[in-house]
């Protein structure tokens, strides 16, 4: 879904160019520069997604809600039985309802602290979940 709307507005951000991109930083960026400059061309699309799906006001609006309210729910049991590994093909939007749910659990019980880059966010509030949220 999101690959095809970065593809849609000419946004070039698959994973693996992203990785890429933020490896070949310069000596001396800090995450800050880095992952500032990577944001400016990367632009969040799942809002656009759930506009275009979801076109009338009372059925976006719902939608809008169902995506806040479990998208809330998933970061609090995130943290609680310490799931990592949250990342774009892990978290599912239902076409209809607007909720998202949560799939591949091999990465839980703090396992995520232990890789070799280790996760030390608590849970994903990306770019995209805060342009669903809007002013929610």
């Amino acid at each position: 879904m999101v690959g095809n709307y970065w593809k849609k507005n000419n946004i070039k951000g698959e994973m693996q160019n992203i990785k890429k991109r933020a490896t070949k930083a310069k000596f001396g960026d800090t995450h800050t520069q880095i992952w500032g400059n990577l944001k400016t061309e990367i632009k969040p699309v799942i809002g656009n997604w759930i506009e275009d799906n979801f076109p009338s006001p009372e059925i976006w609006y719902e939608a809008k809600m169902n995506f806040i309210k479990s998208t809330a729910i998933w970061s609090i049991i995130g943290y609680i039985i310490g799931l990592g590994d949250r990342y774009v093909y892990n978290i599912l939007i239902h076409a209809h309802t607007g909720e998202v749910t949560h799939v591949d659990f091999d990465c839980i019980f703090e396992k995520g602290a232990k890789l070799r880059v280790p996760e030390i966010v608590p849970f994903r509030l990306t770019a995209n979940i805060i342009d669903v949220f809007g002013i929610f």
